[in-house]
């Protein structure tokens, strides 16, 4: 995601960074790779069209993933993708 913000020549860009002691989401780092040139990627969830999509970036983004494991446990299908260019969509 940095090169991403190094790169970025017709937007402002920026890095945030937290203190905060999140947990590390396991995602293959070829996904992230290819994926967050496009402004998101699937991190959690369903291969199928789920009923529930969770947006979400930054921090947030591994409250959904908890969020998409608790509509499982209901018995609904979810996915869970992190938008860290959500520009990109507008």
């Amino acid at each position: 995601a940095w090169e991403v913000a190094v790169e970025a020549e017709s937007t402002p860009a920026s890095l945030v960074l937290t203190g905060q002691n999140l947990p590390v989401l396991d995602v293959p780092e070829d996904v992230v790779e290819a994926d967050v040139r496009n402004g998101a990627y699937t991190v959690y969830g369903a291969a199928a069209t789920p009923e529930f999509l969770l947006l979400a970036s930054g921090s947030e983004v591994s409250l959904a993933v908890e969020a998409a494991k608790d509509l499982e446990q209901q018995g609904k299908s979810a996915r869970v993708v992190s938008m860290p260019h959500w520009h990109a969509f507008e």
